[in-house]
């Protein structure tokens, strides 16, 4: 993430506290993964990893996320398929209740507004 000395570091940490939570919700979701062939509900692993590697001191978590909403993923597909917009990141993003909104870049939130409003999740 970022050293405590950095200004933002209590935003930052609710940041990467809001994406645990969003992972714990996806995971609890049992959300059916028609990829699989054994009938698993979609596990978000890469979504966790990606938010552990922003904890880390060298990395930038808002820019972890920023990067998360730049790729198109099979496990957003899943989640607005299945009607769960609390849990897509583009949601945290959007929501300018959080501390950490104004850290975002306009693109960032451009992105994640469109990709809402694809999935008919008016922001």
């Amino acid at each position: 993430m970022t050293s405590p000395s950095d200004p933002r570091f209590a935003d930052k940490a609710a940041l990467f506290d809001d994406l645990v939570e969003i992972y714990d919700g996806m995971r609890d979701a049992r959300i059916p993964n028609p990829n699989s062939a054994t009938g698993d509900y979609y596990r978000p692993t890469r979504f966790l990893n990606s938010i552990r590697d922003g904890h880390l001191p060298e990395e930038d978590i808002v820019q972890k996320v920023a990067l998360l909403l730049r790729r198109d993923t099979s496990g957003f597909d899943l989640i607005a398929d299945a009607g769960r917009p609390d849990l897509l990141v583009e949601s945290l993003v959007l929501d300018p209740s959080k501390p950490y909104h104004d850290l975002f870049g306009e693109r960032t939130r451009d992105l994640a507004r469109e990709r809402m409003t694809r999935y008919g999740f008016a922001q």
